[in-house]
């Protein structure tokens, strides 16, 4: 039963939540080399900053002092990925196919937050479709229909001194890989699952998203975890033009790789707001 049959199985960008430390996030991650927008303001009540792609990106999400509280609870949790959002072209047929299937849905939400532009202020309007009992401990799932997508895919936002040019996978630590795996791929529309060491690994629009044990995972990162993973995304891929730039704007900035090798660099959750972040040709 492929719910999201239609929408394409197509990663729309990943939330990392910052909580109250919005400018910290912000210099974090223009230390590692992205672009970011100016900070946005929800009319939900969040605010944010994007780095771009050409397909996906990156919302640093958090809230301001003074500001009315957030309508979603999200920004509440730990500091780190906590929400995925896959790209949908219309809310309501998909929040209709997801009720047929008797998978819990929220309602098809709409929001905005204003853009400043050279020629003017306009708004980027988004629709939300959530699933209410996420397949994955951990991670909030939803969808997104952009309903301004120019006043996102902006080509001034989609350069990088780093090389960033999309997100190339996910990693996730699940109690179970196999039952997490069959219950999240028909939700986006897949079918295929590979087996890969420590759990299982499907594909969403190109971006690999990984599945493994949590035992798995603190293998793996032993070099840059100091404790058990949480639940949820613990790391992210970003494909790069150039490792050798990759590398550059991380020695400029003083951060020291937790790995480097022929084929990645990966910087450690102190340095990437509670994620593990590396860096892919």
């Amino acid at each position: 039963m492929k719910l999201a049959q239609g929408d394409g199985a197509i990663l729309d960008h990943i939330v990392i939540n910052v909580q109250t430390r919005l400018d910290a996030g912000a210099a974090a991650y223009r230390n590692l080399g992205f672009s970011l927008t100016e900070r946005g303001h929800h009319t939900l009540g969040t605010s944010n900053h994007l780095s771009v792609f050409q397909q996906d990106y990156l919302e640093l999400l958090g809230v301001e002092a003074g500001r009315p509280a957030p309508a979603w609870g999200i920004v509440a949790n730990a500091i780190g990925i906590q929400a995925l959002a896959f790209k949908m072209h219309d809310a309501d047929a998909l929040y209709r196919r997801l009720t047929e299937n008797r998978q819990p849905a929220s309602p098809p939400e709409e929001f905005s937050r204003p853009v400043k532009l050279p020629e003017g202020t306009f708004d980027a309007k988004f629709r939300v479709v959530g699933v209410n009992q996420s397949p994955v401990e951990g991670v909030h799932i939803f969808f997104c229909q952009h309903l301004t997508p120019q006043l996102v895919w902006r080509r001034e936002w989609q350069s990088h001194d780093n090389g960033a040019m999309g997100i190339a996978y996910l990693l996730l630590a699940v109690p179970d890989p196999t039952r997490a795996c069959d219950a999240f791929a028909p939700l986006i529309g897949v079918e295929a699952r590979r087996p890969i060491e420590g759990g299982f690994e499907i594909e969403a629009g190109g971006v690999s998203m990984r599945f493994l044990t949590q035992d798995a995972v603190r293998r793996s990162l032993a070099p840059v975890l100091r404790a058990e993973p949480r639940a949820g995304v613990v790391g992210l891929g970003v494909r790069t033009r150039s490792l050798n730039a990759a590398a550059e704007v991380l020695a400029r900035a003083g951060i020291r790789p937790a790995i480097a090798s022929d084929d990645g660099i990966v910087v450690g959750p102190d340095d990437a707001m509670g994620v593990v972040l590396e860096f892919v040709a």
